[in-house]
């Protein structure tokens, strides 16, 4: 496991960055940070986004609306033609 999704995985559980995150989204993203830590991936691909997502019943539409604003709140970092990388929100204090 890399030391990045060690990091996001960590972040997600033991601070405040979940609650960050409007509640509708938290799952699917819970989703792709274990995908990114099973799998041992800094960057999860566009695939894996729109299969996770489709899952819980987003659309298409919906699901990149949903990276557009968890990138507007600092949450994830667009990889140009790959995919996206999660970040690791510090806790203000």
């Amino acid at each position: 496991m890399t030391d990045h999704a060690h990091k996001v995985g960590d972040a997600m559980e033991t601070t405040n960055t979940i609650g960050l995150i409007p509640p509708a989204y938290r799952e699917p993203l819970r989703a792709l940070a274990r995908i990114s830590i099973k799998r041992n991936l800094d960057i999860i691909p566009i695939s894996t986004i729109d299969f996770v997502f489709e899952g819980y019943r987003f659309s298409h539409a919906k699901t990149r609306a949903v990276i557009a604003e968890l990138h507007a709140l600092g949450m994830i970092e667009f990889v140009p033609n790959t995919g996206i990388r999660l970040r690791v929100v510090e806790e203000q204090p």
